[in-house]
């Protein structure tokens, strides 16, 4: 061999030589900020994951004293109800005596009986449904709500 060929050959191990230790160094330097990256990357999503937690346990416990007030007010409008109920019989039964003491004929009075009796019960159903109607219009508002968040 002559010296060319030697020193090419000498030269070409040489750069082997460097891009090897280049290589071996870069891959290793890449690899420590690999785990730095991934290191960050996995303390995000823990604190995202923390950060989703919380933000659902206040939604679920907003719903929660939502859905409590709506049973109280649920629970007040029934009582208030009662109350009314009560003293639309005692009106009731006041107007009975006083058509009893007005009327002296007993069919007359059956008659009045029977046409107060038809009209309490058809408020008592327009109540009723008024109060079904509000209750599923909340419920509703409520669900409304509860999606939009």
């Amino acid at each position: 061999m002559d010296t060319a060929t030697i020193a090419v050959l000498v030269a070409g191990g040489n750069t082997l030589i460097t891009i090897g230790v280049l290589l071996f160094r870069g891959g290793f330097g890449y690899k420590q900020e690999l785990t730095g990256v991934e290191s960050r990357i996995t303390q995000t999503i823990a604190e995202v994951a923390k950060d989703l937690e919380a933000r659902s346990d206040d939604g679920l416990k907003q719903v929660g004293e939502t859905l409590k007030g709506i049973r109280e007010q649920i629970t007040l409008n029934l009582q208030a109800s009662r109350e009314a109920d009560g003293q639309l019989l005692d009106h009731i039964r006041r107007v009975e005596i006083w058509a009893r003491d007005e009327f002296i004929n007993k069919e007359d009075f059956d008659a009045v009986v029977s046409r107060i009796e038809t009209s309490v019960r058809e408020h008592g159903s327009r109540a009723e449904l008024s109060i079904s109607q509000l209750r599923t219009d909340i419920l509703a508002f409520v669900g409304t709500k509860l999606k939009d968040r």
